[in-house]
């Protein structure tokens, strides 16, 4: 099973919570896979007006076998943390609860802890959630705003990025060119 998610900085206007509230995550992982597709300017990789209120260390993200949902509900339980809005594939934690998240964390000791739940020891994919959970944390915490989960089940694996378009990310500053390791 493959599993598709983004993690973002963002605000949480009372706006948002209802229009999310309406909208099937599977549209807004599209939208953001296309607009990354078809990015030719670093606003351009936001679809729909979403950088006025989001950030971002990586474009969408792809695993092959490790759940991002139960990661991300694992970690929350880890640090005793819980969401304001949960959706099943659409959580926000407030900035309250990112504060009290623990920072001295190394990715590769959360990935470790995550993966062992799902019986995954080893798994890149869990690694790599766990690096970009914890540098999406950091951009929350220093942005002082929330973190935004959205993900879910499906999309190929095995979905590259153009190179061109992993240059306009690391231009614009992401941590993370790519899909998965």
């Amino acid at each position: 099973m493959s599993y598709a998610y983004m993690l973002l900085s963002s605000e949480w206007p009372s706006e948002l919570e209802k229009e999310l509230s309406g909208w099937y995550y599977g549209d807004i992982i599209e939208a953001h896979i296309e607009a990354e597709e078809q990015a030719v300017d670093c606003l351009d990789l936001y679809p729909y007006g979403w950088d006025a209120f989001a950030s971002r260390v990586a474009p969408v993200q792809v695993t092959e076998h490790f759940n991002p949902i139960r990661g991300l509900r694992d970690f929350a339980a880890m640090q005793r943390v819980a969401p304001s809005f949960d959706q099943v594939n659409v959580v926000y934690f407030p900035g309250t609860a990112i504060l009290q998240c623990g920072f001295d964390l190394i990715p590769e000791s959360v990935a470790i802890s995550l993966c062992k739940s799902q019986k995954l020891v080893g798994d890149r994919d869990g690694l790599r959630f766990a690096q970009v959970l914890l540098a999406t944390l950091s951009l929350a915490r220093h942005e002082q705003r929330g973190l935004l989960f959205i993900g879910g089940e499906g999309w190929y694996y095995e979905m590259e990025i153009a190179e061109e378009k992993i240059l306009l990310m690391e231009k614009t500053g992401f941590l993370f060119a790519d899909r998965h390791r």
